[in-house]
């Protein structure tokens, strides 16, 4: 009898440890999720150049990621010319697009192969998946971000440029963004304002991606 009771409090000695555990990480867990999912809708809403699919065709530069074992030597415009958009992505749905073409990418990004499973890209501070797992180096989330970009026609180096600065040596793009320079300055500034809401929101597909 005096053994089973010592078992019982153990037993309940266990439970109280564990339910005190859950209630300090459910919550967590449920804000986790919660920001996740507005992440998620935030990047599905965001907005592209009109007409505008993931394609090399799009690219102004022929963007490569250099060995640095174990990650291979890669040319992402040509492994772009290679890569089909899925079934199940729609036109306008340029985040699925996005994560698809990254995991084409990192399916063959390492020799070996599984060497990528090691790797995550943190997101708001924290990894997304696998605590433990090694930061993607920054030379190849750059350089992934700086592709995609490309992809969806926000690569030009024009909108690294002033309105004054395109304005004294007109450029093919500059001409084409308006039929004035102040319609071409506006929405010159805006394509470079979502340009720069991309560069954040891509940070996010390549945690998804991984």
């Amino acid at each position: 009898m005096k053994n089973l009771l010592e078992r019982s409090c153990a037993i309940a000695t266990g439970l109280s440890v564990l339910v005190d555990h859950l209630l300090v990480k459910v919550p967590a867990l449920k804000s986790d999720i919660l920001q996740t999912s507005a992440h998620i809708q935030h990047l599905t809403a965001m907005k592209v150049p009109d007409d505008t699919v993931l394609s090399h065709l799009n690219m102004t530069n022929r963007w490569a990621i250099q060995e640095s074992p174990p990650f291979k030597q890669m040319d992402l415009k040509a492994l772009m010319a290679n890569w089909r958009m899925p079934a199940r992505a729609k036109k306008d749905d340029h985040i699925i697009q996005c994560v698809d073409f990254v995991r084409f990418y990192l399916s063959r990004a390492c020799d070996p192969v599984e060497e990528i499973s090691r790797y995550a890209v943190r997101v708001s501070g924290k990894h997304a998946k696998g605590p433990t797992k090694a930061d993607l180096p920054d030379g190849i989330v750059d350089t992934l971000i700086k592709c995609l970009l490309d992809g969806l026609r926000m690569g030009q180096p024009e909108l690294d440029r002033m309105p004054e600065e395109l304005m004294s040596n007109p450029t093919q793009f500059w001409t084409e963004m308006g039929d004035t320079d102040q319609a071409r300055s506006s929405n010159l500034k805006e394509r470079q304002a979502l340009r720069d809401a991309w560069k954040g929101a891509l940070r996010g597909v390549l945690g998804r991606a991984l």
